[in-house]
């Protein structure tokens, strides 16, 4: 069973300039920077994003939300960021190493190339069962990106004794958005 799971009903005004945090939800801003940590034993498990153009960017709007693997304490402090992963325009593919998870995500907007550079937290899991890992898979398009629709919402939700440990991203130059896959493990006792 998910541990604690907090999910707050925010009113957002999405041009604001300031981040919001609210202990494990957290909406970004559109062409705004961001820094997401995840409070002590939580991991990356949703992430949530709105595509600008009806508010006039060409920038997303991101929530993560983090929570909780199943016994306490799971997710250590023993954690790393890594270098800001590619220059702006570029494809990423990162994972964080075996058997730990991403607890943070930083980005940070660029207006005159439209594009953001990303870092993110990975801390080590404390988890000793097995788990598998995978990335998301568009069946539908034959594709990893799982959310290969640019320009419109997606939502990841790992589930249960899941937690997210890498990123995959493609630009699209010609409408300015990117398209994203997950890794993701899923852990049984």
């Amino acid at each position: 069973m998910r541990g604690k799971f907090t999910a707050l009903l925010l009113t957002l005004a999405l041009t604001t300039s300031k981040a919001t945090y609210f202990g494990s939800d957290y909406w970004s801003r559109f062409e705004r920077d961001f820094c997401v940590n995840c409070p002590l034993n939580m991991a990356l498990v949703r992430m949530d994003s709105y595509y600008g153009a009806k508010w006039h960017s060409v920038d997303r709007a991101y929530w993560f939300i983090c929570s909780e693997m199943p016994d306490n304490n799971s997710i250590s402090d023993n954690c790393n960021w890594n270098d800001a992963l590619h220059n702006r325009f570029g494809d990423f593919d990162f994972k964080c190493g075996a058997n730990e998870a991403i607890a943070g995500v930083e980005s940070k907007w660029n207006s005159t190339t439209q594009d953001r550079k990303w870092s993110f937290k990975c801390c080590r899991s404390r988890i000793s069962t097995n788990c598998n890992c995978w990335y998301t898979y568009n069946e539908q398009c034959h594709s990893p990106y799982k959310y290969d629709f640019l320009e419109e919402f997606f939502s990841l939700d790992v589930g249960q004794n899941a937690f997210v440990s890498g990123v995959k991203s493609e630009r699209s130059p010609s409408c300015k958005d990117r398209k994203f896959a997950f890794f993701y493990c899923k852990c049984c006792n």
